[in-house]
């Protein structure tokens, strides 16, 4: 018979451990280690682990210092280690468990991070986090939004030290100079309402410069765009230069006696009285200023005779005003004492006019405004509207055109003359004049605020401080807001409610103001508060979400860092379109106050979390739910809500270990289960179950180019936007797979569209798939560090790493170990059992041509068998050839050994070069054989 040969080529099917080597596709392997297939037509050495040391001083004896397959994690921000300065900045972060103050006693475990593995000293790496745990080691889940960490306790254990902590950075403006300033640090990751912050009703006092890291609220209620008519301030436009009186207390019965005044200062001899900065009563240290200039206007006290219960007092000054079709605003002050006896009877009126007077004979003409008892107030300032054309009475024939003058009549029953705590009647502010009300706040109202963190993620409010417990009463006003805001002690930082002790947060960039309408029990009508405006601490302030910012200034001599304010916003009305709902994004009661969580996974913006454990309100008490998924609000990764979960199997026996996402679609995985969940719709919902297809851990599922990647026991898997794919069906041995598989870790080699996943976590095999070619290979790794190892990661160059230790001892060193090695490697090839298209008929085989190259003396061995039986050698042998592809001609070593098989085998295997370029490769096999005629 005519001799034939067998081309052994391609090998791009890789390794199939599934069929038997006989019954293997022309281009598969029956072994392939430490190889590599990719290329059409050729098979070489892969690269070995390059093992890098990294210094690290165990101190715990033969301790382990991490689990296997845990404790790397790797990612990429604008910032430098430092946070020093923008800088594209590749980060790696050890989660390290040891001892650290050479006691042998105090385990903790410690979040590690560094910049470069470059000559890396660990013993020296910056520390950002410390768990200090009596139950042991403490493990992390850590999800990446934006740049920056959440880092969370994900055992979920009771321990003290439960909260999820923040590690990143935020660019702001420095307060005091408005310089561009990177905030940065690690705080407990909560989103949480002010601490602080105080109302007032009229101005605020500016002057001092505090430090309580807090926003104050002032809103000043008016009845129209106004100016001054009247001031009680001696030398100012519109001082009054002529006073006529009836009634008043002898001694105040001048205009020159009034400019001197006479305050009470702690003697019933002495009245509040006259035109004078403050007010003192009897009793309890308390005080009564100029109602929006405080401290710094006069008011006038008007104190009524005892011998009588009727007192006017009339003010002409020179500044006329056209009052037609216009509005006199009077700001009136009523102690208790004298409220309440006008609440029953009335009694107070303004007259404006021409020439006013006591005696109404002698004015030219006056409008008399009868003040309704309905709207008095108690001790708290309020402004009564004196509307031309709707007076109560008429005096003479006032001229409209200029209207010089304003007269007060008191008129009280009885003995009741005055406040004996105040020693007064009553007090007058401003008095103003403009057009006819326009404002629309009518009723009662309180005012709260909110923190904005990280520009747009939006905490709880806070009810200002200072308001009455009813409320405060708005009658048809318009109100001017003004906000100031006051640093912190600590650059960069404001005050809020946490979870613990972190009371302060540098990821605050600003604020939202709110309010409600109060009922007449004082409980708030709508619980959704309405918007009033929007603060970002580097811009201003804007009265809703499409105006421009109104710019932040210093009031007088004060310096930025003393706090800031801006000019007044006016609001005519009260929204009603933007709600707490509509500017945050949820409804306020239903935030979580504080979430940790055992799995993780950021999609469309939002973070979704997993076996967690939360605190839902004030009370602290955690809740456990491990069935449960958790979405934050859009755009707010931290920010979750207490309905707004997934819980698609619970009490199934099994707990949330890891989520991915690909596409439209979110894949949670529990230890034995996976479902996939399709989130196109507002609300998600569960579109396949796949049983034996869940994971340990996260660490063994990977992002690929294809899709989401995963290994279990059962195999390796991937999804790839419509469907889940067995990648080693047909391929790999199940049972090969279960037995050699524990608690499995997988990355993606970008560089050649591949994974690798280490499928014991004791070391030993490994395994690679690639795409393009869709075969498999095998890693055994010779390089003993990689025993022991954390779990594998890849970098933003395209290597996969992980560190590893043979053993744990306190002398040995971590080591830092990828996959783009120099040197030699170990590869292994055993090519299918080539029964040369006829099993039954006998042959011997007669030659093996072999196009080879490769650049160094390392080579490995190749050897024969046939039927399956023992291995046998040839005559010749692989040798240096330069890089030049050349043939080896091999013939068996035994002729005989060689005949009257029915198939044959050939196996290529030892140490051999594997740097690139210069690596042992294989074109093709040849395999020269003669048929025996069949009996």
């Amino acid at each position: 018979m005519p001799k034939k040969s067998k081309e052994i080529n391609p090998f791009d099917g890789g390794w199939n451990n599934f069929s038997n080597p006989r019954d293997l596709e022309e281009n598969e392997l029956a072994l392939a280690t430490n190889v590599d297939c990719n290329v059409k037509g050729q098979v070489s050495a892969r690269p070995q682990i390059d093992d890098t040391l990294l210094t690290y001083t165990i101190h715990k004896g033969s301790h382990e210092p991490y689990h296997n397959h845990e404790g790397l994690y790797i990612y990429n921000r604008d910032f430098n280690l430092a946070f020093g300065s923008r800088a594209d900045t590749e980060i790696y972060l050890f989660g390290i468990y040891d001892e650290t103050d050479g006691s042998d006693t105090t385990m903790t475990t410690r979040l590690l991070v560094a910049d470069s593995l470059t000559n890396l000293d660990l013993d020296s790496a910056t520390e950002i986090m410390d768990y200090q745990e009596g139950g042991g080691r403490v493990k992390l889940n850590i999800f990446n939004s934006d740049g920056n960490l959440r880092i969370s306790q994900g055992q979920l254990n009771n321990a003290t030290n439960k909260y999820t902590l923040f590690y990143g950075a935020t660019e702001k403006l420095k307060q005091d100079d408005n310089a561009v300033t990177i905030y940065s640090g690690i705080e407990q990751n909560i989103i949480g309402p002010p601490t602080n912050g105080v109302f007032y009703a009229g101005e605020m006092n500016e002057s001092t410069n505090t430090t309580d890291a807090s926003l104050h609220l002032n809103i000043n209620s008016v009845k129209s765009f106004t100016s001054d008519w009247f001031r009680w301030d001696v030398g100012v436009l519109g001082y009054p230069h002529t006073v006529n009186e009836d009634n008043l207390l002898t001694q105040f019965d001048s205009l020159a006696e009034l400019e001197t005044g006479q305050n009470n200062t702690g003697g019933a001899s002495q009245v509040n009285a006259g035109f004078i900065l403050t007010a003192n009563a009897e009793t309890g240290g308390q005080t009564l200023q100029h109602p929006t200039h405080p401290g710094v206007r006069d008011i006038y006290a008007l104190t009524l005779d005892s011998s009588s219960g009727q007192e006017e007092v009339a003010f002409i000054n020179a500044n006329p005003i056209d009052f037609k079709d216009k509005s006199v605003f009077v700001d009136i002050w009523i102690p208790t004492t004298v409220y309440n006896v006008m609440n029953t009877t009335g009694g107070l009126t303004i007259c404006v006019g021409s020439n006013v007077h006591v005696n109404e004979v002698e004015s030219t003409g006056m409008w008399k405004f009868l003040i309704p008892s309905s709207e008095l107030k108690e001790e708290q300032w309020f402004t009564f509207e004196c509307v031309y054309g709707s007076h109560d009475e008429i005096v003479g024939n006032p001229n409209s055109s200029a209207v010089d003058g304003i007269l007060f009549d008191l008129d009280l029953p009885g003995s009741t003359y005055w406040d004996t705590d105040w020693n007064m009647s009553l007090a007058i502010g401003n008095v103003t004049v403009g057009e006819s009300s326009q404002g629309t706040w009518l009723g009662k109202y309180k005012f709260y605020y909110n923190w904005i963190y990280d520009e747009n993620q939006y905490g709880p409010t806070k009810e200002f401080t200072g308001q009455p417990s009813g409320g405060t009463e708005y009658l048809g006003d318009i109100l001017e807001l003004k906000t100031y805001l006051e640093p912190s002690v600590t650059d960069g930082c404001w005050d809020r409610v946490a979870y613990g002790s972190d009371t302060f947060s540098k990821r605050i960039t600003g604020a939202n103001v709110f309010f409600a309408e109060l009922d007449n029990l004082g409980e708030i009508v709508d619980n959704d508060k309405k918007f009033l405006a929007n603060m970002d601490f580097n811009k201003g302030i804007r009265k809703n979400l499409y105006d421009n910012f109104t710019a932040f200034s210093s009031t007088g001599a004060l310096a930025p860092t003393a706090g800031r304010t801006h000019a007044k916003l006016l609001y005519k009305s009260p929204s009603t379109i933007d709600t707490f709902a509509t500017i945050c994004g949820y409804s306020e009661g239903d935030k979580i106050k504080h979430m940790r969580f055992g799995a993780s996974e950021v999609l469309n913006n939002r973070s979704y979390v997993g076996n967690v454990g939360m605190i839902e309100d004030n009370l602290d008490k955690e809740m456990f739910y491990p069935d449960r998924i958790y979405k934050s609000v859009q755009n707010q990764p931290d920010v979750y809500t207490k309905y707004d979960y997934l819980e698609v199997s619970p009490n199934d026996g099994e707990s949330v270990t890891a989520i991915a996402s690909y596409g439209d679609y979110l894949l949670e995985f529990k230890e034995n289960t996976m479902y996939l969940i399709n989130v196109t719709q507002d609300v998600e919902y569960l579109e396949e179950t796949y049983k034996f297809r869940g994971v340990w851990h996260e660490n063994a599922i990977c992002k690929t180019g294809k899709g989401i990647c995963w290994v279990n026991k059962y195999g390796l898997f991937l999804f790839d936007g419509k469907e889940v794919i067995d990648l080693g069906k047909e391929k790999m041995n199940n049972i090969y797979w279960n037995s050699n598989t524990t608690d499995p870790s997988i990355a993606f080699d970008p560089i050649r569209n591949e994974v690798f996943t280490q499928i014991n976590k004791n070391g030993g095999i490994g395994i690679r798939y690639n795409f393009d070619r869709e075969h498999f290979v095998k890693i055994n790794h010779s390089d003993a560090n990689l025993f022991n190892s954390m779990n594998l990661v890849t970098n933003k160059s395209g290597d996969i790493i992980t560190f590893g230790n043979t053993n744990y001892t306190e002398t040995l060193n971590l080591h830092t170990v990828n996959f783009r090695g120099d040197g030699t490697n170990y590869i292994y090839i055993q090519t299918k059992d080539h029964s040369f298209d006829d099993g039954s008929r006998r042959k011997d085989l007669k030659t093996v041509y072999i196009n080879y190259s490769v650049n160094g003396n390392t080579v490995p061995t190749i050897k024969y068998r046939k039927d399956m039986g023992s291995w046998k050698s040839f005559d010749d042998v692989f040798t240096d050839t330069s890089g030049l592809m050349r043939t080896l001609i091999l013939k068996p070593n035994v002729p005989s050994e060689a005949k009257n098989g029915r198939s044959y085998q050939i196996k290529i295997y030892g140490n051999a070069i594997a740097t690139e370029g210069t690596q042992f490769i294989i074109n093709d096999i040849n395999m020269v054989y003669r048929e025996k005629s069949i009996k």
